[in-house]
């Protein structure tokens, strides 16, 4: 969750909101000094761990668990994945904010995260909002359903 400004921009338009943060002092920061929308569920947990014990269901599930410059890798094995799907609508959304590389040996890491999404049961999109890889993030569009060809 971080210092809230996505879940208070999604509770802003009235969407219901629960955010996790490994650390409750992130969580006190953004009650605190950036004004977490008080209608947003703040759980201060480790996000493996509460998607192993979430019974919720899900329209959207953003992922974005940069630990520095790396991701915490427990939450995107296949096993994890998996078990994520349990959260999830039907017609819900997985979206993952991940780092920006796409070819060579940086690209690696995506190549595999995109296969264990596959390998886990998702359909994925890749969009990025620039050419420069080292300028940029990705989004991986990640859903149960394949995507519908508009003609």
């Amino acid at each position: 969750m971080g210092g809230g400004l996505t879940s208070n921009l999604l509770a802003g338009k009235g969407y219901a909101v629960t955010g996790v943060e490994l650390d409750e002092h992130i969580i006190e920061s953004a009650q605190n000094y950036f004004h977490l929308n008080n209608n947003t569920i703040a759980i201060a947990d480790d996000a493996r761990r509460f998607i192993n014990n979430c019974g919720d269901k899900f329209d959207v599930i953003l992922i974005d668990v940069f630990k520095a410059e790396e991701q915490p890798v427990h939450v995107i094995t296949i096993e994890s994945l998996q078990k994520l799907k349990q959260c999830l609508k039907e017609d819900a959304s997985l979206i993952i904010n991940w780092h920006g590389y796409l070819k060579g040996e940086r690209g690696l890491g995506t190549s595999i995260l995109l296969n264990t999404l596959k390998s886990a049961g998702f359909n994925c999109k890749v969009v990025a909002a620039s050419n420069k890889e080292d300028e940029r993030n990705i989004l991986i569009f990640a859903s149960l359903k394949s995507p519908e060809v508009k003609k």
